[in-house]
């Protein structure tokens, strides 16, 4: 996460990390959840909305695997080792759709 700091050059607030399976469930997340591998974080970024973050980072050098903007609740960035570059919507929170692209 320490990358994603440095591209905003401003604190970030990590609200989910790594997760162990009951946690995980407990939260709506699959079970192969990248964040049950630890791979994954959910998080804001100070002085910019969930959306505007979403896009800086989609639009930068870095290397990702998913970057997922959760409408009204997060940015998760995944950085499982894949590194698919796989840019996501989920517009309904935990357990609902998820969409390709940032906007739909």
């Amino acid at each position: 996460m320490e990358v994603v700091r440095a591209l905003f050059n401003c604190p970030i607030e990590i609200t989910s990390g790594y997760r162990n399976p009951e946690v995980n469930a407990v939260v709506g997340g699959v079970p192969d959840s990248d964040h049950a591998l630890g791979h994954a974080a959910d998080f804001h970024v100070d002085g910019f909305d969930d959306l505007s973050a979403a896009k800086k980072i989609r639009d930068s050098q870095l290397k990702f695997d998913q970057l997922i903007y959760e409408k009204n609740r997060c940015v998760d960035v995944s950085f499982h080792p894949r590194m698919r570059q796989q840019v996501l919507r989920q517009p309904g929170g935990p357990g609902s759709p998820i969409y390709k692209n940032l906007e739909g």
